[in-house]
């Protein structure tokens, strides 16, 4: 079933949001599960975003239970920070594998609005000036042009969701055709995570020295290393028979997000 990616500021009322979408799904299709995933349920907002391990494990958490949940009998809403480009990426890419539809829910809003909100909060659940900044110059906005943020429903502060264009972007459109990235073989060779380590890190040496060739802007080598992470995992998740195949897959897995 479907997927709704939620995203925004801090305190930019995205858990407002995804309840008015939960109520209006559960009302619509009362036959469906609509399954919520809050990305702070239960947690300490300021010391797992001051931690860069925390919040790595927060992400893993919420893409590993978009997963399970995934090709069930359930709408599925995921109400967190969802704030990196390549993060929403590895959304898309598992929608895809099951072929369900997708689409992402923008809440942009002023920062001293969002700043404003954040105080408004008991004490307990306010983000700290120093994290919340953070958070604010992480931010990576989402673009109707990526085909991972698109469809994009956008809903500026004191406007009501546009729910018929939410549900149309779920139900009545085809769910993208899984390919090479998506959707894969087990794995056969015994060297496979010997191959997938060494070709990725040869890749990255390879862009590093020249990233016009591989038609890609100039990046860094902690961003490369952090793409290099997402795709193992993600591999070692959906694995492929033919190690060949590594190479044109990475390739193409950085040119898709550092475009």
């Amino acid at each position: 079933m479907p997927l709704i990616v939620v995203t925004g500021y801090p305190s930019c009322g995205k858990s407002t949001r995804a309840k008015q979408l939960e109520n209006f799904f559960q009302n619509k299709y009362p036959d469906k599960k609509v399954k919520m995933i809050n990305g702070d349920e239960g947690l300490d907002r300021n010391s797992t975003f001051a931690d860069s391990r925390l919040e790595k494990e927060l992400r893993a958490k919420l893409l590993a239970e978009v997963q399970r949940e995934l090709g069930r009998d359930s709408l599925i809403i995921l109400d967190a920070h969802n704030y990196i480009k390549g993060y929403r990426y590895e959304l898309y890419c598992l929608s895809k594998s099951v072929k369900t539809t997708q689409c992402t829910l923008y809440l942009p809003v002023n920062v001293d609005v969002a700043w404003k909100w954040n105080c408004s909060r008991p004490e307990e659940d306010r983000y700290s000036r120093e994290i919340f900044d953070a958070l604010i110059l992480r931010y990576e906005e989402p673009d109707s042009k990526n085909r991972w943020d698109s469809p994009l429903v956008t809903i500026h502060e004191g406007n009501e969701i546009l729910f018929q264009d939410v549900d149309a972007a779920l139900f009545q459109r085809k769910a993208p055709t899984p390919n090479q990235a998506t959707q894969s073989d087990p794995v056969l060779s015994t060297n496979f995570l010997y191959d997938l380590d060494r070709l990725t890190q040869e890749i990255i040496e390879e862009v590093l020295k020249n990233p016009i060739e591989f038609g890609i802007r100039r990046v860094t080598l902690p961003e490369l290393s952090r793409l290099r992470r997402q795709f193992i995992n993600y591999v070692k998740q959906n694995p492929i028979e033919d190690t060949n195949k590594i190479r044109p897959l990475f390739e193409n897995y950085i040119r898709n997000i550092t475009i």
